[in-house]
């Protein structure tokens, strides 16, 4: 629930300015994590939307790239879309093809009439041309253990911004210059009247991270031609040799067949894909690259052991070939 009168005055004339100019509402929301980003953004959502609740919030929530390009497309004008942690907006374009592709339809979205509550973890990284479409921002804080927020006009923002990028307290002081520095509003909002909400969010969260987790386990997947160039690699470290890819392969190919065979290997441990045979567990990769190299630190010793005898031999047949020569030449 949100305590105050002149806030919740404003937007209700921000949902009457959208009714009649058929435009859309942009709001930023920032803070540090645990500081009551989340329970602000469903405060608004209640407020702004009133077909928003626990039913509609798995539809309305968007925890990442995919989640936001299925759900946008079937907001409704005048409904509410929440992005969380959306670092999706982020100025920078080194985060990838996703990133500049989500700021891109930012961009191109206006006038879709709907509603977005962005929460960001740092707004600073946020792309500036997704900040300029925001009408309203609110910072979130905790004092005594109760969630604030803090409102800013646009000029407050800007100038904010700057200031993060800033070290020096004379330049800091100079770039605001005249702008007051003190937020044009300060409010409490708490988990009253949102409490079938925050459930609902938090089970989306609970299944957003189980779904995070299975993306970590497939970045952890290896096929097994990456997991020969791995041991090429060591093996050249460990002997000087340097092999082929199809030799190696079959080295590793064999290893995991040992492994296979032995016991060791369950089930989901690997799959055979069309073009590949792709390991799931980490551990399992690790045995296969360390059953490979035992088998060559032998041959390492094997190969000096003949480089040892060749070279006795050497010396034998040098001194054998010399006191012939010498009983020869004595003999002359």
């Amino acid at each position: 629930m949100i305590y105050e009168p002149n806030v919740l005055e404003e937007l209700k004339g921000l949902v009457h300015d959208m009714h009649t100019k058929n435009a859309d509402l942009v709001i930023s929301i920032f803070g540090k994590e645990r500081t009551g980003k989340s329970s602000l953004a469903a405060n608004l959502a209640k407020i702004l939307d009133p077909t928003f609740n626990a039913t509609t919030l798995p539809k309305r929530v968007g925890l990442t790239f995919a989640d936001f390009a299925r759900i946008a497309p079937t907001i409704k004008p005048f409904q509410v879309i929440w992005v969380d942690e959306a670092g999706m907006f982020s100025k920078r374009a080194s985060y990838g093809v996703k990133n500049r592709g989500m700021v891109t339809y930012f961009q191109e979205a206006g006038g879709s009439k709907r509603v977005y509550l962005l929460c960001y973890p740092d707004i600073s990284e946020i792309d500036k041309k997704v900040l300029q479409r925001s009408r309203l921002f609110f910072e979130t804080y905790t004092t005594n253990g109760k969630y604030r927020v803090s409102g800013w006009t646009i000029e407050q923002m800007e100038k904010k911004i700057a200031e993060l990028r800033l070290f020096a307290a004379d330049s800091i002081a100079k770039r605001w210059g005249n702008t007051p520095r003190v937020p044009t509003k300060r409010f409490r909002c708490d988990y009253k009247g949102i409490e079938d909400e925050m459930v609902a969010y938090h089970k989306l969260k609970e299944l957003n991270l189980e779904r995070t987790d299975n993306n970590l386990n497939e970045l952890a997947e290896m096929n097994i031609s990456e997991i020969a160039v791995q041991v090429g690699f060591k093996i050249k470290e460990l002997t000087g040799l340097k092999y082929s890819r199809m030799q190696l392969y079959r080295y590793v190919r064999t290893a995991l067949n040992t492994e296979i065979e032995s016991g060791n290997v369950e089930e989901f441990d690997y799959y055979e894909g069309p073009r590949d045979i792709y390991i799931r567990n980490a551990e399992l990769a690790d045995r296969i690259i360390e059953n490979v190299l035992q088998t060559f630190p032998k041959r390492d010793r094997i190969i000096d052991k003949s480089v040892t005898m060749l070279q006795n031999n050497k010396n034998l047949y040098t001194n054998i070939v010399s006191k012939k020569t010498n009983i020869i030449e004595l003999t002359v």
